[in-house]
């Protein structure tokens, strides 16, 4: 209370007695008397006084106010009228204690109104004394709280509101599956968790979980935290930097413990701010992917065990291909005029060349999803991508009575790809169309310029696609339905046109009208917007003239290197067989070859170590080739570096083997 509803009527006295005017005089008692009654009557609380029986003596205009009685009604009146019945024994005890003399200081009560209303006050009640110092009456001050009442229902409604959110957001931070931290100053020096915080990090409910804490004593020391192999120092947690003002966002740490365990933790954390806009804390929320990451190391182990066994099944696959390729060349060097004998060898080349094919998307797939494929660009004109892939399918639209219409720019069109890439997506989309045209179809193949890019299409009034497959169809081995009774495959050539068109910073659409109305598949790429300089290219294989060559063949599969060396001699070259790689060095320092084939996967000495060996022994005077069932831009770049000249896939079809004898096909090729 303030020294106004505090103060008794001695309050108005000087130290002795006797009452001052403004300017400090004493005041004779009318003086006195009429000062006390102007203050009395100016008070905005009610003062009341009352004799020793409980009768109203005085009654100034706040109580008029706050009672609703006005003086002449309640003068003379017994203090009662005031008094709510449940209070009915106060004013005996007050009084009690005033006659004794004592004061009652503030208390808060409720009295009622003229009106019934109930009133809460404050009250302070003193003694009234005689010049003697006894005690004649008392006197009260009442002052109005109902206002201060309603602010502190109010206030304490707002704090029962507030420990109830309080208790919400302890109940979802506690239950909710991730772990929280909150920090409530910048320096971090306490850091709250949830209950998942507290279980993960191994601290007691209720203890600090700061590594900054003031004091060092209640630092956990139980673990340690981690990014990238090495130990972030206290002030570089993630919590203590949102704390500064940074915005943390995916951030990954391990968190060791002392016992060897490791749990690895992805999360985020934001700054909380003041007023003033200045960092007061931070918040941050983690979850626990140690599962997630055992996931994912496994799943990578799988790939790689994926891709090991697609080289090894590459290689096993390419093997077998490799003599019979070798033989059916050497049937057509000694019985190619027979048409039997030719129709035969044609059949198995075309079914060669497809196995070879499928084997080759398997393992471009697989390097694709590694992220291995390289792609070696060079500016080409697209027009001869487009034909060469044309050329390159005309077998098979013959042999199912298929018409292609090739539409192509009368002008150059230069693009900056992978050459050999690019007519493989265009040769997939092909077959593709090829496969599912039903005999006598029509397949359209068409290059333009659209927008500044590449656009080639193609198109085939084939089976054609249903609305709901055409999200699926370049999905790994996926195909749509009534595909397989078609044809079969493996369902891999989509996904990987897909995936190499998207390396070339292009993209791939397909529309059909539904079943039995064909479909059309539009690749589009950046087109080379430069002309660069010509290329100046060598003469041709049949322009050069051919030499009879000493040829060493080096290969463990005996079928596969007696075939190729029957096939060269057949050509008219002079060939000799070696079937491990130390066999390979006596051979060679007896011989002096001139051309080695040579495959990278023997029972004794690598490929490597012959070709580094061989290289050594005959200098630049031998060309080497590599040829192995094994794939990848990894294996190629080992055959480089061993002082391989050519680098070849199994098989090796008859068409490209003087080209590579002579040295006139690409010192680097893939196959």
């Amino acid at each position: 209370m303030d020294k106004e509803q505090t103060m008794s009527d001695d309050s108005l006295l000087d130290p002795a007695g006797a009452a001052l005017d403004p300017a400090g005089a004493p005041l004779d008692p009318a003086g006195a008397e009429a000062l006390l009654a102007a203050i009395v009557d100016s008070s905005t609380d009610a003062i009341i006084s009352k004799d020793l029986s409980g009768r109203i003596l005085t009654w100034n205009r706040a109580a008029e106010r706050l009672f609703g009685y006005t003086a002449a009604e309640a003068i003379g009146q017994p203090i009662f009228i005031i008094i709510p019945p449940e209070r009915a024994d106060e004013p005996t005890q007050i009084l009690t204690r005033i006659k004794a003399g004592e004061r009652v200081a503030h208390f808060d009560t409720v009295r009622v109104a003229k009106d019934g209303t109930r009133i809460d006050i404050s009250l302070t009640v003193s003694p009234i004394k005689d010049a003697a110092g006894r005690t004649i009456g008392a006197s009260k001050i009442a002052r109005d709280i109902r206002e201060r009442r309603a602010a502190e229902a109010t206030l304490r409604e707002r704090e029962a509101r507030l420990a109830a959110r309080a208790a919400e957001l302890q109940t979802l931070m506690d239950e909710v599956p991730a772990v929280v931290f909150i920090a409530d100053d910048p320096e971090c020096h306490l850091i709250r968790a949830n209950r998942a915080g507290h279980e993960l990090l191994r601290v007691p409910p209720g203890d600090n979980t700061s590594k900054t804490a003031a004091d060092p004593r209640e630092r956990p020391a139980n673990f340690r935290v981690y990014r990238d192999g090495a130990e972030l120092a206290p002030e570089d947690l993630p919590v203590q930097r949102a704390a500064r003002g940074e915005y943390i966002r995916n951030f990954e740490e391990e968190i060791r413990f002392d016992d060897g365990e490791v749990r690895q933790m992805l999360g985020n954390a934001a700054p909380l701010f003041d007023e003033a806009g200045q960092p007061r804390g931070a918040v941050a929320a983690f979850v626990d992917v140690t599962a997630l990451k055992r996931v994912e190391q496994a799943l990578r182990d799988d790939h790689r065990r994926k891709d090991e066994f697609l080289a090894v099944l590459g290689h096993e696959l390419r093997n077998p291909l490799a003599p019979i390729a070798n033989a059916v060349e050497l049937l057509l060097v000694k019985r190619g005029q027979e048409p039997d004998v030719r129709w035969a060898a044609d059949l198995i080349q075309r079914q060669l060349k497809h196995i070879g094919r499928l084997v080759d998307d398997l393992l471009d797939l697989s390097r694709v999803s590694r992220g291995t494929l390289e792609l070696r660009r060079e500016s080409v004109d697209a027009r001869e991508l487009a034909s060469q892939a044309a050329e390159t399918v005309t077998p098979l639209l013959k042999a199912r009575g298929h018409t292609l219409e090739l539409e192509l720019p009368p002008e150059p069109m230069r693009v900056y790809v992978d050459p050999h890439r690019l007519v493989q997506v265009l040769l997939n989309l092909l077959n593709n169309a090829v496969k599912y045209t039903p005999e006598g179809g029509r397949i359209g193949l068409q290059v333009a310029q659209e927008d500044g890019r590449l656009v080639c299409r193609v198109r085939d009034n084939g089976i054609g696609i249903a609305p709901q497959d055409l999200t699926r169809v370049f999905e790994l081995f996926t195909r749509a339905p009534g595909a397989a009774a078609q044809s079969p495959g493996l369902g891999i050539g989509l996904t990987l046109v897909r995936r190499v068109v998207e390396l070339h910073g292009g993209r791939v659409d397909v529309v059909s009208e539904g079943p039995g109305h064909g479909s059309e598949f539009t690749v589009s790429l950046p087109i080379l917007q430069a002309d660069p300089l010509p290329v100046v290219v060598g003469g041709t294989s049949a322009e050069r003239a051919r030499v009879s060559r000493r040829i060493l063949v080096v290969d463990d599969n005996e079928d596969g290197a007696l075939s190729l060396a029957m096939l060269l001699n057949g050509l008219g070259h002079q060939a000799e067989v070696a079937l491990t790689g130390v066999e390979a060095c006596e051979s060679a320092r007896a011989q002096q070859p001139e051309v080695v084939f040579l495959d990278i996967d023997l029972p004794d000495l690598s490929g490597y170590e012959v070709a580094r060996e061989l290289r050594a022994l005959l200098g630049r005077r031998v060309r080497l080739i590599a040829l192995t069932g094994y794939g990848g831009e990894d294996a190629a770049q080992r055959a480089h570096d061993a002082g391989f000249d050519v680098y070849l896939m199994k098989p090796l079809l008859g068409e490209r083997l003087h080209a590579i004898v002579e040295g006139s096909a690409p010192d680097w090729a893939a196959g």
